[in-house]
């Protein structure tokens, strides 16, 4: 994996993911939702892990992965387009991957991003 840096980036982004979804099983409303910043001093991809009516914990993926913002904006767009996660934008117009600051819910990732990090969920 060593000659994959993109590869082995996002397999670390979806382990995050994986262990924010996990925290979240914790809340009475469990969810977990992902702001993207494109551009600027914030750019960046950051996690809510949220409970009931309260914000559980933030994380930044550039800073987890030591990353710039742009970079981890532009992984976690890679890892959309193929197939690995598929964050739910919702219904409105003005809610959309192609938004200024689009925020999306996700509840949990795709069997291919299970997959790449080797955590395939229990069935049941």
């Amino acid at each position: 994996m060593e000659r994959y840096p993109r590869l082995q980036n996002v397999q670390w982004i979806l382990s995050v993911l994986e262990q924010a979804l996990k925290q979240a099983e914790r809340g009475s409303i469990p969810g977990v939702t992902i702001l993207l910043v494109r551009g600027g001093d914030q750019a960046g991809v950051y996690l809510r892990v949220v409970g009931a009516d309260w914000v559980m914990q933030e994380i930044s993926l550039a800073e987890e992965l030591g990353l710039s913002g742009g970079e981890a904006v532009g992984l976690f767009r890679w890892a959309e387009s193929e197939g690995y996660v598929r964050p739910n934008y919702g219904v409105s117009a003005q809610i959309s991957p192609s938004a200024e600051v689009p925020t999306a819910g996700l509840d949990h990732l795709e069997t291919k991003g299970y997959e790449l990090i080797g955590d395939l969920p229990d069935p049941q």
